[in-house]
């Protein structure tokens, strides 16, 4: 498999910038990497709805290590055209220490394989990794407070996962579709409570729950 490599220099990326791009590379099983180690922002849609035969975006491990900003719909792969051949893979790391917030929708439909985010974030909006069909692994840091509606929604490869004390609010459906995923939580956190009333497996600092009574 070919990779051809695009480099960014510049800090920001604005919204839209490569909105409804057109790629067809000479090898449809060719992938772009796209260096963004030097990137700060990227705004909203700015590589949403790219369309061409077999063709993506590879993000290396740390290449979003510097983000402060990242918008809604950012690396959306839901393809305007009806192709099926465009998504963004890799190993997603996101612990920039001014990174409030992962805005809704962000890498909704990529084939990212994992997450990691930081310390500084508080917030991870709607739908940010819904349908993310490869991630297998979510790393959480001390600090999360919101995980909102529909997060994780159709990931059904991640078995596993981890929700902080810190964290005082989970929306609708944070997790649907995830059938086999065991969540681990804090003893008298909010996460406890809300996967005992939710029907999830979980387990209590590391010892798994009986949650057969509620089905």
């Amino acid at each position: 498999m070919a990779k051809s490599e695009l480099n960014f220099k510049p800090y920001v990326i604005d919204s839209y910038a490569f909105y409804e791009c057109y790629f067809r590379l000479k090898n449809e099983r060719d992938w772009w990497y796209i260096n963004l180690n030097h990137v700060t922002s990227i705004g909203k849609h700015a590589f949403s709805n790219f369309d061409g035969d077999n063709v993506g975006i590879s993000i290396g491990e740390n290449d979003l290590s510097k983000l402060t900003y990242i918008g809604e719909h950012a690396f959306d792969c839901y393809s305007f055209m009806g192709h099926i051949g465009y998504s963004v893979k890799g190993d997603v790391v996101l612990s920039n220490e001014e990174l409030e917030y992962i805005d809704k929708e962000a890498f909704i439909n990529t084939d990212i394989s994992s997450v990691t985010i930081g310390l500084s974030t508080k917030a991870i909006k709607a739908g940010a990794f819904a349908n993310c069909t490869s991630l297998k692994k979510v790393v959480f840091s001390d600090g999360l407070e919101t995980i909102e509606d529909n997060a994780f929604n159709g990931c059904y490869k991640l078995k596993e996962i981890s929700i902080p004390s810190t964290v005082t609010l989970i929306g609708n459906d944070v997790f649907k579709d995830c059938s086999s995923l065991v969540i681990t939580v804090e003893s008298g956190s909010y996460a406890e409570i809300w996967a005992r009333t939710s029907g999830y497996s979980y387990k209590v600092n590391g010892v798994e729950e009986d949650t057969s009574w509620l089905n």
